[in-house]
């Protein structure tokens, strides 16, 4: 894969989110700041012949760690003005969980609303 990187601005010109390749099998994908930002969710897809749900990821600052969440409703009749996919939490992976003791020993925690 060769290496590139992808930059998507809000409205105002601030950096919303962006997408690197790291290694020939990885792409990260940096939400920045989602806490000032409208920007706040990152939802993956499958492009596939094997059919799959897509799930999104939020970053919760109050539990300190990532929400995955799937959808439940995937076709509304053609009159659903909302088309509401009902995202619910199905898994949340706490920031630094498999960190090894002492990594932050001198660090304090953030009290980020």
């Amino acid at each position: 894969m060769d290496k590139a990187e992808v930059f998507i601005k809000n409205p105002d010109g601030t950096f919303a989110l962006s997408a690197q390749s790291r290694r020939d099998d990885t792409v990260e994908v940096s939400l920045w700041y989602p806490n000032i930002n409208p920007v706040k969710h990152i939802e993956i897809e499958l492009m596939d012949v094997r059919a799959s749900d897509g799930f999104r990821t939020h970053y919760d600052f109050h539990r300190d760690g990532w929400v995955i969440e799937q959808a439940s409703t995937f076709s509304w009749e053609s009159d659903d003005e909302l088309c509401d996919p009902d995202w619910q939490e199905v898994f949340f992976v706490k920031s630094w969980a498999r960190a090894k003791p002492g990594t932050f020993e001198e660090s304090k925690p953030c009290s980020t609303p």
